[in-house]
């Protein structure tokens, strides 16, 4: 090679880095450290050398290259062309932002945040979300840097409209980069209120296709967003997800016409629209298919001083489902009355089916005892409302003394708490709830007489 050959190559990287975007520029730029910079001015001295080549050897100055036999100042110049070129290949293909750059990176950020230019900045931030995630040896002063400048993006609109839309997994990463600030919390709250909200989010479509899906129902590459959420440590989000299903589950219940819906019989529950398709039933799936996947992990998510996370199922969703049932007319001959019925069916058997999951698990006591205080809670508000049938009731009694032989077996003390609370408030209120019954139905189950008898205390 000589020196037209190495100024065409020259030539040729400048109008191909001309040609990219601004956020792959930004990118490759910021990935260009110190050692670049000095393997850089060896090169451009070793060019520079070969350009005086004559007059270096006429001075005695040449570099040792010149006692390899054949080597002359065109073959340096190949070689130290082909460096460079190989050098700068791969600082662009797997080069990383150093440290000392992050400042001016999270300016460029906000330079392109400003320009409006959303499709280059969410290249660069994918380029470097992994770089922005390793906090391990970065210190404070760069962590607050970052900090501002995604509290700056954060507070764009625009920006999160956009990248919400466009790559929700990444919008995700970068909330979790700082979770615990307040603009970082609210957004991660607006998006699951937003994804929970829509019918036609990633969300809810993710959540039929697990409900939909063989047991057991956990989220896998099928359902990225779910398995996200799902995985995710931070008990303050985690229990922010929980916080999320109830409120958006009461304003979908404030809809008269979805309220109206669930007022409404079904004729088969098997292939019934509304329960198969409605976001009552999928919110109703979401959250306890999540409580049963934290119990798996021998956990009940609580954050600070919050309640445990099924109070706000018993709460947002238990309660307002029985606030809004009418009481039955004897003219509807159907097993269900109501689509609300069919519901509150459905919640109890689930709360039903955690409590006896959770007999089993590794949970602490103080878990187990909240839960147990929820559950019989639910079973209390349902009976004390006196809007149910007698035959509703009398299945719900049988699935209560099964609760209560399951967690007899390996927690007595805490079965008699549970059958206690069935009929009162607390365990010091006076009993309003009579359980007892001569049903054969009833008294043939496991533990009947015992669930009755402590009941009744």
């Amino acid at each position: 090679m000589d020196i037209s050959g190495f100024l065409t190559l020259i030539a040729v990287i400048l109008t191909g880095f001309s040609l990219l975007s601004k956020g792959q520029k930004v990118t490759y730029i910021h990935r260009f450290g110190i050692l670049h910079l000095i393997a850089f001015a060896l090169g451009i001295g070793t060019v520079l050398s070969c350009f005086f080549y004559d007059t270096l050897a006429a001075h005695n100055l040449l570099l040792p290259y010149n006692f390899i036999t054949g080597f002359d100042e065109n073959d340096l110049l190949l070689l130290a062309s082909l460096s460079m070129f190989v050098l700068f290949i791969i600082s662009t293909l797997y080069g990383f932002t150093p440290e000392h750059r992050l400042k001016s990176l999270c300016n460029s950020l906000d330079e392109l945040l400003t320009s409006n230019a959303l499709g280059d900045l969410l290249y660069v931030l994918s380029e470097n979300i992994t770089y922005f995630e390793d906090n391990s040896s970065r210190s404070e002063r760069n962590k607050s840097i970052l900090s501002t400048a995604m509290i700056r993006l954060f507070l764009s609109q625009r920006f999160t409209d956009y990248i919400s839309e466009m790559d929700y997994q990444l919008y995700l990463r970068l909330l979790k980069l700082d979770c615990h600030s307040e603009v970082s919390y609210r957004k991660f709250n607006e998006f699951l209120r937003k994804q929970l909200s829509d019918r036609r989010s990633s969300l809810l479509w993710e959540t039929k296709l697990l409900r939909e899906a063989y047991s057991p129902r956990v989220p896998n590459n099928h359902t990225p967003l779910l398995k996200s959420l799902y995985q995710e440590q931070d008990t303050k989000l985690r229990y922010s997800f929980y916080q999320q299903i109830g409120y958006c589950f009461q304003e979908h219940l404030k809809e008269n016409r979805a309220l109206e819906a669930l007022k409404t019989p079904p004729d088969n529950v098997i292939t019934d629209d509304v329960i198969n398709n409605g976001l009552t039933g999928l919110y109703i799936f979401l959250v306890f298919n999540l409580l049963k996947n934290d119990l798996n992990r021998d956990i009940i998510v609580r954050f600070e001083n919050d309640v445990r996370a099924p109070y706000i199922v018993l709460k947002c969703i238990l309660f307002p489902l029985v606030e809004e049932k009418k009481v039955p007319s004897s003219e509807v001959e159907q097993e269900f009355k109501s689509r609300i019925d069919f519901f509150i069916y459905e919640v109890i058997k689930s709360f039903d089916g955690l409590l006896k999951q959770a007999a089993s698990s590794k949970i602490t006591s103080d878990e187990l005892l909240d839960l147990t205080e929820c559950v019989a809670s639910a079973h209390f508000f349902v009976r004390q409302s006196r809007k149910f049938t007698d035959d509703y009731l009398q299945d719900m009694l049988i699935d209560s003394i099964d609760v209560y032989s399951a967690l007899k077996e390996g927690n007595p003390d805490i079965a008699t708490t549970f059958a206690t609370l069935c009929t009162r408030h607390n365990l010091l209120s006076k009993r309003l709830i009579d359980l007892s019954t001569t049903d054969f139905e009833v008294m043939k189950q496991k533990d009947s007489k015992n669930f009755i008898r402590d009941s009744l205390k």
